[in-house]
C-alpha cells in the first residue's frame, strides 16, 4: 500500500524540510506507519537519524524474535518490508544527511529508550549493532499548534479525507 498522491500528509511531505519529515516521524500516532514511513525512508534528503528512528518506532524486535512474518498478514508484511528497507540503506551508507541527531537510548523529550526491549531476547535474525548508534546532529522541538508529527492545519485535512475517502487501513 502507498499514499496516494491526493493525500494530504503526503502533499505535506513532498515539500516539508528533511527537519520536518524527521518531527513527522518523531510524532506519527496512527496503524499504518509503515505506508508513511516508507515514503519519507525512500527520500533522497531523508537524515540518517529519521531513517533510524523509523527503524526502532517500527518494532523490529518483532523481526529479531520471528525473522520473517506470517504470510497472510498484510499488516506485518509492510512491517517487515519496511524494516529489511531501512536497515539495507542504512547499512550501505545512502542516508548521508547528518545535521539532526538522534540518540535511540535517549529518544524524544522524555528520553525513551528504544533499545531496551532487545537486550534479553536469542534472536533468530540479529540487528546490526549499528542499528543502535546515536547520530550526533541537532535535536529538533515540534514546532506549536502542531498534531500527530504535523500541522494542525495538515492533521484536519488528513482527518477529513481518510474519513470522506475511506482511507484503507492495511488489511489484517
Amino acid at each position: 500500500m502507498m499514499l496516494s498522491k491526493n493525500d494530504p500528509v503526503r502533499r505535506w511531505l513532498e515539500q516539508a524540510t528533511p527537519e520536518f519529515r524527521h518531527l513527522f516521524v518523531a510524532g506519527w500516532e496512527s496503524e499504518a506507519a509503515a505506508v508513511v514511513f516508507d515514503w519519507v525512508i525512500r527520500q533522497p534528503d531523508c537524515e540518517k537519524a529519521t531513517a533510524l528512528m523509523a527503524y526502532l518506532l517500527s518494532s523490529p524486535v518483532f523481526l529479531a524474535e520471528h525473522g520473517s512474518p506470517e504470510q497472510d498478514d498484510a499488516s506485518e508484511q509492510a512491517n517487515y518490508s519496511l524494516l529489511t528497507e531501512i536497515e539495507k540503506r542504512y547499512l550501505t551508507g545512502f542516508y548521508q544527511q547528518q545535521s539532526v541527531g538522534f540518540d535511540p537510548s535517549a529518544a524524544f523529550p522524555a528520553k525513551i529508550d528504544l533499545t531496551e526491549g532487545y537486550k534479553d531476547i536469542v534472536p533468530v535474525q540479529p540487528i546490526p549493532e549499528e542499528m543502535f548508534v546515536p547520530v550526533a546532529g541537532k535535536e529538533l522541538i515540534e514546532p506549536e499548534g502542531w498534531e500527530n508529527g504535523m500541522p494542525a492545519d495538515v492533521y484536519r485535512a488528513w482527518t477529513e479525507y481518510i474519513e470522506s475517502e475511506g482511507w484503507k487501513r492495511l488489511p489484517d
